[in-house]
Protein backbone atom coordinates (compact mmCIF):
# COMPACT_ATOMS: atom_id res chain seq x y z
CA UNK A 1 0.00 0.00 0.00
CA UNK A 2 1.71 3.36 -1.19
CA UNK A 3 2.44 5.71 2.08
CA UNK A 4 -0.45 8.42 2.28
CA UNK A 5 1.09 11.84 1.97
CA UNK A 6 0.78 14.67 4.63
CA UNK A 7 -1.17 17.23 4.21
CA UNK A 8 0.70 20.92 4.54
CA UNK A 9 -1.40 21.18 8.13
CA UNK A 10 0.05 17.87 9.40
CA UNK A 11 3.49 18.38 7.56
CA UNK A 12 3.62 21.64 9.41
CA UNK A 13 2.39 19.95 13.35
CA UNK A 14 5.14 17.65 12.38
CA UNK A 15 7.88 19.96 11.32
CA UNK A 16 6.75 22.20 14.64
CA UNK A 17 6.62 19.07 16.73
CA UNK A 18 10.01 18.67 15.55
CA UNK A 19 11.30 21.76 16.64
CA UNK A 20 10.02 21.98 20.14
CA UNK A 21 11.25 18.76 21.09
CA UNK A 22 14.69 19.78 19.34
CA UNK A 23 14.36 23.34 21.63
CA UNK A 24 13.66 20.97 24.61
CA UNK A 25 16.29 18.72 24.60
CA UNK A 26 18.92 21.39 24.37
CA UNK A 27 17.47 23.45 27.33
CA UNK A 28 17.06 20.40 29.43
CA UNK A 29 20.81 19.43 29.20
CA UNK A 30 21.74 22.62 31.51
CA UNK A 31 18.43 23.48 33.13
CA UNK A 32 17.55 22.25 36.02
CA UNK A 33 14.33 21.91 37.80
CA UNK A 34 12.67 24.84 39.36
CA UNK A 35 10.58 24.44 42.24
CA UNK A 36 9.42 26.92 44.97
CA UNK A 37 6.71 26.78 47.12
CA UNK A 38 3.65 29.35 46.60
CA UNK A 39 4.54 31.89 49.41
CA UNK A 40 8.33 31.48 48.07
CA UNK A 41 7.08 33.08 44.27
CA UNK A 42 5.08 35.28 45.60
CA UNK A 43 7.73 36.73 48.08
CA UNK A 44 10.16 36.45 44.86
CA UNK A 45 8.04 37.90 42.30
CA UNK A 46 8.20 41.19 44.22
CA UNK A 47 11.97 41.12 44.76
CA UNK A 48 12.47 40.74 41.20
CA UNK A 49 10.12 43.04 39.47
CA UNK A 50 11.74 45.56 42.01
CA UNK A 51 15.40 44.34 41.01
CA UNK A 52 14.71 44.47 37.37
CA UNK A 53 12.98 47.85 37.54
CA UNK A 54 16.10 48.57 39.98
CA UNK A 55 18.08 48.34 36.91
CA UNK A 56 20.14 44.98 38.50
CA UNK A 57 19.80 43.25 34.79
CA UNK A 58 22.56 44.85 33.24
CA UNK A 59 24.11 42.14 30.99
CA UNK A 60 21.31 42.23 28.52
CA UNK A 61 21.69 42.03 24.60
CA UNK A 62 21.40 45.64 24.77
CA UNK A 63 25.01 45.73 25.49
CA UNK A 64 26.00 44.19 22.47
CA UNK A 65 25.07 47.08 20.13
CA UNK A 66 22.50 45.20 18.94
CA UNK A 67 20.08 48.38 18.86
CA UNK A 68 19.22 49.23 15.49
CA UNK A 69 15.30 48.78 15.38
CA UNK A 70 15.08 48.61 11.42
CA UNK A 71 17.81 46.19 10.92
CA UNK A 72 17.81 42.65 9.63
CA UNK A 73 19.68 40.22 12.29
CA UNK A 74 18.44 37.31 10.49
CA UNK A 75 16.09 35.43 8.26
CA UNK A 76 13.28 32.75 8.93
CA UNK A 77 12.86 31.70 5.23
CA UNK A 78 12.11 35.19 3.68
CA UNK A 79 10.62 36.50 6.44
CA UNK A 80 12.79 39.44 7.96
CA UNK A 81 13.53 39.79 11.65
CA UNK A 82 14.69 42.81 13.02
CA UNK A 83 17.43 43.68 15.72
CA UNK A 84 14.88 45.03 17.63
CA UNK A 85 12.68 41.74 17.46
CA UNK A 86 15.68 39.44 18.14
CA UNK A 87 16.30 41.98 20.95
CA UNK A 88 13.22 40.92 22.43
CA UNK A 89 13.59 37.17 22.50
CA UNK A 90 17.18 37.32 23.23
CA UNK A 91 16.38 39.17 26.18
CA UNK A 92 13.14 37.40 27.04
CA UNK A 93 15.99 33.85 27.43
CA UNK A 94 18.29 36.56 29.11
CA UNK A 95 16.00 37.87 31.89
CA UNK A 96 14.58 34.43 32.84
CA UNK A 97 17.63 33.23 33.81
CA UNK A 98 18.41 36.39 35.62
CA UNK A 99 15.76 36.33 37.62
CA UNK A 100 15.66 32.64 38.59
CA UNK A 101 19.21 32.93 39.35
CA UNK A 102 18.72 36.18 41.54
CA UNK A 103 14.97 34.50 43.23
CA UNK A 104 16.94 31.70 44.38
CA UNK A 105 20.04 33.76 45.48
CA UNK A 106 17.70 36.33 47.70
CA UNK A 107 15.41 33.87 49.19
CA UNK A 108 17.73 30.72 49.65
CA UNK A 109 21.31 32.25 50.01
CA UNK A 110 24.00 33.08 47.73
CA UNK A 111 25.61 30.53 45.51
CA UNK A 112 21.91 28.97 45.12
CA UNK A 113 21.02 30.78 41.84
CA UNK A 114 24.13 29.09 40.15
CA UNK A 115 23.54 26.11 41.83
CA UNK A 116 19.58 25.64 40.59
CA UNK A 117 20.32 27.21 37.17
CA UNK A 118 23.55 26.90 36.33
CA UNK A 119 23.53 30.87 35.70
CA UNK A 120 25.12 33.68 37.77
CA UNK A 121 23.32 36.61 37.91
CA UNK A 122 26.65 38.35 38.63
CA UNK A 123 28.45 37.73 36.18
CA UNK A 124 28.20 38.50 32.70
CA UNK A 125 26.86 35.77 30.39
CA UNK A 126 29.57 36.52 27.86
CA UNK A 127 31.91 35.42 30.50
CA UNK A 128 30.79 32.05 32.10
CA UNK A 129 30.49 28.96 30.31
CA UNK A 130 27.43 27.18 29.04
CA UNK A 131 27.31 23.65 30.20
CA UNK A 132 25.34 22.19 27.64
CA UNK A 133 26.33 21.31 23.76
CA UNK A 134 24.87 23.83 21.18
CA UNK A 135 25.63 22.71 17.42
CA UNK A 136 28.57 23.86 15.59
CA UNK A 137 29.73 25.65 18.69
CA UNK A 138 32.71 24.51 20.68
CA UNK A 139 32.72 25.76 24.39
CA UNK A 140 29.97 27.85 23.92
CA UNK A 141 29.25 30.76 26.48
CA UNK A 142 25.86 31.69 28.36
CA UNK A 143 25.20 34.38 25.29
CA UNK A 144 25.88 31.58 22.60
CA UNK A 145 22.75 29.59 24.45
CA UNK A 146 21.06 33.21 24.81
CA UNK A 147 21.27 33.32 21.22
CA UNK A 148 20.35 29.94 20.22
CA UNK A 149 17.01 29.87 22.57
CA UNK A 150 16.18 33.54 20.69
CA UNK A 151 16.61 32.29 17.39
CA UNK A 152 14.28 28.88 17.97
CA UNK A 153 11.62 30.03 19.49
CA UNK A 154 11.36 33.18 16.41
CA UNK A 155 11.61 30.19 14.20
CA UNK A 156 8.56 28.48 15.78
CA UNK A 157 6.44 31.78 16.16
CA UNK A 158 7.51 32.74 12.12
CA UNK A 159 6.64 29.27 11.11
CA UNK A 160 3.24 29.54 12.61
CA UNK A 161 2.63 32.82 11.19
CA UNK A 162 3.08 31.56 7.90
CA UNK A 163 0.89 28.47 8.55
CA UNK A 164 -2.06 30.80 9.87
CA UNK A 165 -1.90 33.35 6.96
CA UNK A 166 -2.11 29.92 4.32
CA UNK A 167 -4.87 28.75 6.45
CA UNK A 168 -6.70 31.40 7.16
CA UNK A 169 -6.21 31.27 10.73
CA UNK A 170 -6.52 34.89 12.54
CA UNK A 171 -7.03 36.38 16.23
CA UNK A 172 -10.53 36.12 17.52
CA UNK A 173 -12.57 37.92 19.88
CA UNK A 174 -10.99 35.90 23.05
CA UNK A 175 -7.50 36.00 21.44
CA UNK A 176 -7.53 39.94 21.06
CA UNK A 177 -8.47 39.74 24.71
CA UNK A 178 -5.61 37.91 25.66
CA UNK A 179 -3.40 40.39 23.95
CA UNK A 180 -5.24 42.96 25.94
CA UNK A 181 -4.41 41.36 29.08
CA UNK A 182 -0.60 40.74 27.83
CA UNK A 183 -0.06 44.70 27.31
CA UNK A 184 -1.83 46.03 30.50
CA UNK A 185 0.33 43.26 32.67
CA UNK A 186 3.52 45.59 30.97
CA UNK A 187 1.53 48.58 31.69
CA UNK A 188 1.11 47.60 35.26
CA UNK A 189 4.86 46.13 35.69
CA UNK A 190 6.57 49.63 34.29
CA UNK A 191 3.72 51.93 36.60
CA UNK A 192 5.31 49.64 39.23
CA UNK A 193 8.25 51.24 39.14
CA UNK A 194 7.07 54.53 38.40
CA UNK A 195 8.24 54.28 34.65
CA UNK A 196 6.27 54.86 31.53
CA UNK A 197 5.27 51.77 29.37
CA UNK A 198 8.12 52.91 26.38
CA UNK A 199 10.73 54.12 29.08
CA UNK A 200 9.99 50.19 30.91
CA UNK A 201 10.77 48.21 27.29
CA UNK A 202 13.80 50.07 26.68
CA UNK A 203 15.18 49.77 29.94
CA UNK A 204 14.10 45.84 29.86
CA UNK A 205 14.50 44.84 26.21
CA UNK A 206 16.76 47.14 25.01
CA UNK A 207 16.61 50.99 23.30
CA UNK A 208 15.35 49.36 19.89
CA UNK A 209 11.98 48.21 21.66
CA UNK A 210 8.69 50.21 21.32
CA UNK A 211 5.03 49.70 22.54
CA UNK A 212 3.62 48.99 19.03
CA UNK A 213 6.10 46.18 18.36
CA UNK A 214 5.16 44.40 21.58
CA UNK A 215 1.86 44.53 20.69
CA UNK A 216 2.66 42.64 17.52
CA UNK A 217 4.98 40.11 19.36
CA UNK A 218 2.07 39.54 21.70
CA UNK A 219 -0.40 39.41 19.21
CA UNK A 220 2.12 36.84 17.40
CA UNK A 221 2.51 34.43 20.42
CA UNK A 222 -1.07 34.18 20.95
CA UNK A 223 -1.74 33.01 17.48
CA UNK A 224 1.16 30.49 17.28
CA UNK A 225 -0.41 29.10 21.10
CA UNK A 226 -3.78 29.28 18.69
CA UNK A 227 -2.04 27.05 15.59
Amino acid sequence: MAKKEMSSAEAYRQERKERIAKSAKQNQKKSHNIILSKGAKTTIAILVVVALIAGIAGFAVSNSGMLERGKVAFKVGETEVTMAEYSYYYNSVFNNYFQYSYQYDTYYGQGMGKMYTGYDYNVAPDQQAYAGEIEGIENPMFTDFFDYSARESIKLVKAAMAYAAENNITLDEEDNKKVDEAMESFRETAKSGNYSLPAYLRSFFGNAMSVELLEKICEEQVLNEKV
